[in-house]
């Protein structure tokens, strides 16, 4: 069956009868009668009313919800249409014109009071099909936008908890409705302001694999609205080695000896598990920040530089102080800048001290007789960093070089002769963009992007950082 229904505005003349003392009747061409609404299609209808060129609805309103709110709810029924107007007037009077049309992708869809009292800040909205695809525990799936009186609120997909507590326009379209606030905290019922969703750009699914620097510039475009982290138990990695060993375990392409497990796989609880969804999942970016190309290796084996951290040299400095020179030795010396004779002088050195403690385990003691420093070449990192892109298949794929330390005058130290300089040479030869964050750091001053430890970068650093990898999606 051809649909009649027009895509251009097709105008409704007066009369409409009066069915009530807020809802008004027109007849419709016989031909939009199979596409209405009925009780086994009551949301079939893909008409939209129009009042001087604007949408009004909701749509696909019960009769009785009509009449007793009014607002501009409508519904095509039958041979019909049953409609309100915004204001309650009457539209053989009023002076506006009306007419309908077929509902197009980017509509935007009017929001009619009375909105539900939630919890603190927070009202309920419903919405129709014609809304679109809502969030869901499978991501951030809804395009919609809210308008308060022709200004874009946000963000949008914040936790209810968020919309409740802080208000000032936060939103979450999820299930059949809207939870929403105000820009103000004002009550929607009563402030005389008009609301309506419409969609805007996607919301970009992310994968982020590397350093606290990006991940934190991730999560503050995710606490915004703008993209959609994907792993949000995320653990460090510090070169294309690492987040490949990352990434290939949880893909159960490779498995850890059981000894070195602990070491070898992140420690934070679902780590794993929603780095496995991620990788397998359907991807706009992926995104990898290197800070390094050194890696620990034990055989085959990667050993995760943030887990040999976090469970053995951090214990350790805190449980026998006197240890700490030699943990840098062993380590920092010794495994990040691959020099033998001081790793093996740490190493002796820390036996010593955890001889007869609880650190004298077998994981411990393999560690630190067997694990070295590897320093990839140029080709070695090109060649994971494509690997990981095949591996992951996210549509968009780039790259951030990020130093872990900076000097007071905003130069940049890297773990790495020349780590910088082949990274813009890999960037160019494989076609990835690449963030280069030691030249945002010397643009926008030191003051505003590093922390006084001259290592984190500042809250209002990442957040600009979050906003350059957005452009790759212009």
């Amino acid at each position: 069956m051809n649909d009649p229904i027009p895509a251009e505005p097709l105008p409704l003349a007066p009369p409409f009868e009066a069915v009530g003392e807020r809802t008004w009747w027109r007849g419709l061409p016989r031909a939009f009668e199979p596409f209405g609404d009925d009780g086994a299609h009551p949301q079939r209808s893909p008409l939209v009313l129009l009042e001087d060129g604007d949408p009004l609805g909701p749509a696909h309103a019960g009769h009785a919800d009509i009449e007793a709110n009014g607002g501009g709810r409508f519904s095509h029924w039958g041979e019909g249409l049953y409609f309100s107007t915004a204001d309650g007037s009457d539209p053989n009077t009023n002076g506006r014109a009306y007419a309908v049309r077929r509902a197009a992708p980017g509509d935007r869809v009017r929001l009619a009071a009375p909105f539900e009292a939630q919890d603190g800040h927070a009202f309920w909205a419903p919405l129709g099909p014609e809304a679109g695809e809502a969030d869901s525990d499978a991501g951030r799936r809804s395009r919609l936008e809210l308008y308060e009186d022709g200004v874009r609120l946000g963000p949008r997909h914040s936790l209810v908890r968020d919309v409740e507590a802080m208000g000032a326009g936060r939103h979450l379209h999820w299930g059949q409705g809207l939870s929403f606030s105000t820009s103000d905290g004002s009550d929607p019922n009563r402030n005389g302001r008009a609301y309506w969703v419409q969609p805007g750009a996607p919301t970009w699914r992310v994968l982020e694999l590397g350093g606290c620097h990006m991940h934190d510039a991730v999560e503050s475009a995710h606490d915004r609205g703008l993209i959609d982290g994907r792993w949000r138990a995320s653990t460090a990695t510090y070169s294309p080695r690492e987040a490949l060993w990352l990434a290939r375990q949880a893909l159960d392409v490779v498995t850890a000896p059981d000894l070195l497990r602990p070491l070898a796989l992140p420690s934070k609880p679902g780590a794993l598990d929603t780095l496995r969804a991620a990788a397998s999942g359907d991807l706009d970016l992926l995104v990898v920040e290197i800070s390094g190309n050194t890696d620990i290796v034990l055989g085959d084996t990667v050993l995760i530089r943030n887990e040999v951290a976090e469970q053995f040299m951090n214990p350790l400095k805190a449980a026998i102080p006197e240890a700490n020179v030699m943990i840098l030795r062993w380590h920092t010396q010794g495994l990040l800048r691959c020099h033998e004779g001081g790793r093996e002088v740490g190493a002796q050195a820390l036996l010593g001290f955890i001889e007869g403690t609880s650190f004298d385990t077998p994981l411990n003691r393999e560690m630190l007789l067997h694990a070295r420093g590897v320093r990839q070449t140029r080709d070695e990192l090109r060649d994971d960093l494509i690997a990981l892109r095949d591996r992951v298949g996210a549509r968009r794929f780039g790259l951030v070089s990020a130093p872990n330390v900076y000097t007071p005058d905003g130069r940049s130290v890297s773990w790495g002769p020349n780590l910088l300089r082949d990274m813009v040479s890999i960037a160019a030869e494989i076609g990835a963009p690449l963030i280069e964050v030691d030249r945002l750091v010397a643009e926008r001053g030191v003051p505003f992007s590093v922390c006084e430890d001259m290592h984190h970068l500042t809250p209002a650093f990442l957040s600009g950082l979050g906003d350059e990898v957005l452009k790759w999606f212009d």
